[in-house]
């Protein structure tokens, strides 16, 4: 049966930002010819006092003040390569798969609170509602034997999707070092198997990618630098996941992930800052297999065709809200588009995706 899942046309995410910078430069301005702020306490704040939307664990809070977020992210996929090679549907069936995936969107919202236990000791949470949706086109020459069928002579469409809770994430992050406008913070996360990896359509399992979390426990380190000049900021961290069990329920697990980021901001007015940030992800492939009945037609239906490198870039914008009503409140968005992709085996690429969220400390 034919049907299309991807909800975002293509240049969405690009609309979405020009209005978003548009409408953020154009209320600042207005808000910066009206207030002063000489009695504002919020106004020792700056847009660029937090990293880029998309960067987590980013900042501290002082003693017995919280901060409570919302973050939606939507990120496609959309071309198929072999390590750095691009590959046509046809040149996909020539290596013996009997569907090619053509588009994929994964749409996340991401709730979190964090808490100051001390000047130097941050607690955090956070908990992710997930859904997921792929198409793919079968193989015209296909002899039938595969999960949908084929051999009609004519490709055909079909889609999967999923949704519901992802893992959940808690953490604490220590200060380890300030000096002047210089610090270093480091973080360890503990993440929760909070829901199963265990979708399935028509009784199958849904490929690998299209489950909502981890499956496993698994820690998540991270060590960040963030300086701070008079009208600039910038940043940099780095952060591991890694699983403490070898599979899941399921049967399999997720390979360990590696990032680094590096970020710089500057302050357009006092309460907007815009962003630029690079990118570097490596994930390992798939361990163990899945241990009930699955599809064998497509390379997402193979563990090996999980992981590899990539490089992003991105551009942001951060905006303070200041004003009787709406003060302390934030709202930010970044672009994030690929550089360069090295794949593990034969899988989709990134296209671009977008981080919007919301931000309120008291």
């Amino acid at each position: 049966m034919q049907r299309s899942v991807i909800c975002c046309p293509r240049g969405s995410f690009s609309i979405l930002f020009a209005a978003f910078m548009l409408f953020g430069v154009s209320l600042a301005h207005a808000q910066l010819k009206e207030s002063a702020c000489e009695a504002c306490s919020c106004c020792a704040a700056r847009a660029d006092d937090h990293a880029p939307i998309g960067v987590m664990a980013d900042h501290l809070h002082p003693k017995g003040h919280f901060m409570t977020s919302y973050r939606y992210m939507v990120m496609e996929m959309g071309s198929v390569q072999a390590g750095t090679d691009s590959l046509s549907n046809h040149q996909v069936f020539e290596r013996g798969f009997d569907a090619v995936p053509t588009e994929m969107q994964m749409r996340m919202h991401m709730f979190g609170v964090m808490f100051g236990l001390t000047d130097r000791v941050t607690l955090s949470g956070m908990l992710n509602v997930v859904e997921k949706e792929m198409e793919l086109t079968t193989n015209p020459d296909a002899g039938g034997g595969g999960m949908h069928g084929g051999g009609h002579g004519a490709s055909s469409k079909h889609a999967h999707a999923s949704s519901g809770w992802g893992d959940a994430v808690l953490s604490v992050l220590v200060d380890l070092w300030r000096d002047g406008g210089h610090s270093v913070h480091a973080g360890l996360g503990l993440g929760l198997p909070s829901t199963d990896v265990e979708e399935k359509q028509d009784g199958l399992f849904l490929p690998y990618g299209m489950q909502l979390g981890s499956g496993v426990w698994n820690v998540r380190p991270s060590v960040t630098y963030v300086g701070r000049a008079d009208t600039c900021s910038w940043g940099a961290q780095a952060r591991v996941q890694i699983g403490l069990e070898d599979r899941s329920d399921a049967g399999f697990s997720f390979g360990d992930q590696t990032s680094v980021t590096a970020w710089g901001a500057y302050a357009l007015t006092e309460t907007l800052s815009a962003s630029g940030r690079l990118l570097f992800a490596h994930q390992d492939e798939i361990d163990e297999h899945y241990n009930g009945a699955h599809g064998h037609t497509a390379p997402p239906h193979f563990q090996e065709n999980y992981g590899g490198d990539r490089v992003d870039a991105g551009l942001g914008l951060n905006w303070l809200i200041t004003g009787e009503v709406l003060t302390g409140h934030r709202l930010a968005i970044e672009y994030l588009f690929p550089i360069d992709e090295d794949v593990n085996g034969v899988q989709m690429t990134h296209d671009q995706s977008v981080i919007v969220g919301w931000q309120k400390s008291w």
